[in-house]
Formats: structure tokens, sequence, C-alpha cells
């Protein structure tokens, strides 16, 4: 299984037991769907962060950019 499928795996089961994501991980799971393009499914998960610090607005800036979505990441960094 790749990092993506091992990514969303632990996401999907993190969702079902109804853990509370903790920054580390939630930064983790952020940084795989980034690095995947899969930025819908990145939003989604950022949406659901009601603190999110500097460590969560970095992946999804770069996120944006990866995708073309420059007015976003700029948007997201000021």
């Amino acid at each position: 299984m790749g990092v993506l499928e091992e990514g969303m795996e632990i996401h999907k089961r993190v969702v079902k037991n109804g853990f509370v994501l903790k920054v580390m991980v939630f930064n983790s799971l952020l940084y795989i769907y980034v690095k995947h393009g899969i930025i819908q499914k990145a939003c989604e998960l950022f949406d659901k962060m009601h603190d999110a610090d500097i460590i969560l607005w970095i992946p999804m800036i770069v996120g944006y950019a990866k995708v073309g979505f420059f007015g976003k990441a700029l948007e997201n960094f000021r």
C-alpha cells in the first residue's frame, strides 16, 4: 500500500472511531493529501480544524500553489 492509501486509511479509521485528531496527525494527513494534489480533501480536513495555527496553514498554502490556485495560496498566506 502506498503512502496516500495508508494516509487515507488512517484518516478513515480515525473518523470512524470518533478520535479527535491531534495537530501532528492532522498536519501529517494534510501533507499527504497536498503531496498527492488532492486539495479538495485537504480543504475538507482543514475546515474541520477550529484552531489552525501556522503549522497547519503551511501545507494548505503549498497545496493551493501546487494545483495552480495561486490567488488562493496568497490569500491564505496573508
